[in-house]
């Protein structure tokens, strides 16, 4: 094949650290903080001829997806599309696998075909976006991402994660390396929740009481924002350590495996000066430290393999 009727991108996972505003406050909601990282990922391929489809690497669930997302294209703009799929993000695992691979399909289409199209554009056309919008914002940027959310209830009205949300998708706020540090994660369930059991999680929980989305808000400007800023491994801890003590993410923790929360309170026992993170509604469990071969040494140690531990930045 022609290397012009081509286009390869590898599209990264994202680690969600918690939506900040599920109160409605101050007339807004959702908006989101998280990091890119490098590991794992999605490698996709879209070329002009149709008939170069492979996606035999791919959760049966996905495809379906996929396939909808791709004739979407094609009818739009009128195009003939393949798809290759390699690498994997696993599924439902706290890491925003759907979201990478409809946003890297779209990504490499809009660059095959000089569509010329931008996250927003493209996250209108996949569907995705509409809670969290650090998914959309991922696949071009590096780093720590802060999403602004949307007005409530003029742009959105409801309370539900982004698989069943339709509004637009956020700007971003704030993008800052990470410098040296290294994120550990790694998990001890295979699955976390999904579908049904996901929406549930908003619509018995929300709206949240407004002092949490004050204090989430505080935590980030006035903590984690500054920490990064610095470089400072040692001081963001603490406002890490808050979030995970307040609004949805407080409520995602109980909702975690036995094994999960056995490895939580171990890890707090060995670990007390580096904070242990939820992933989105989970499984992935995450850590921002200066010394990830320490890390490494705490996980094997404990009584359960973990499904996977990756070190990445």
């Amino acid at each position: 094949m022609n290397k012009d009727q081509y286009f390869s991108i590898r599209a990264p996972a994202r680690i969600h650290t918690a939506l900040l505003n599920e109160s409605g406050y101050l007339n807004r909601i959702d908006g989101s903080i998280g990091f890119v990282v490098d590991r794992p990922y999605w490698d996709i391929t879209i070329s002009a001829d149709k008939s170069c489809m492979n996606l035999s690497h791919l959760d049966s669930e996905l495809v379906p997806r996929l396939l909808e997302t791709v004739a979407i294209f094609e009818i739009q703009f009128k195009l003939q599309i393949g798809v290759s799929i390699s690498g994997e993000i696993p599924i439902h695992s706290g890491l925003g696998s759907k979201t990478s691979l409809l946003m890297g399909v779209g990504n490499a289409i809009s660059e095959l075909f000089n569509l010329n199209l931008h996250p927003p554009e493209i996250a209108a056309i996949v569907k995705r976006g509409g809670t969290s919008g650090l998914g959309i914002w991922a696949g071009s940027k590096r780093g720590f991402l802060w999403d602004a959310g949307r007005q409530y209830p003029n742009q959105k009205s409801t309370f539900s994660p982004s698989s069943t949300s339709i509004a637009k998708a956020p700007k971003l706020i704030s993008n800052i390396s990470i410098g040296e540090f290294s994120i550990c994660h790694f998990r001890f369930t295979d699955r976390g929740i999904s579908g049904i059991s996901e929406q549930s999680v908003f619509t018995n929980n929300c709206p949240l009481p407004e002092n949490e989305a004050i204090e989430a808000l505080a935590i980030v400007g006035g903590g984690i924002l500054p920490a990064l800023l610095e470089k400072d491994i040692v001081n963001i801890q603490a406002p890490l350590r808050s979030l995970q003590r307040i609004g949805l993410k407080k409520i995602e923790w109980d909702l975690q495996s036995s094994v999960t929360k056995e490895f939580r309170s171990y890890w707090e026992k060995c670990v007390p000066d580096i904070t242990l993170c939820l992933s989105s509604m989970g499984p992935t469990l995450y850590c921002l430290t200066d010394r990830p071969d320490f890390i490494k040494y705490i996980v094997e140690n404990f009584y359960a393999d973990p499904f996977h531990f990756i070190i990445t930045s």
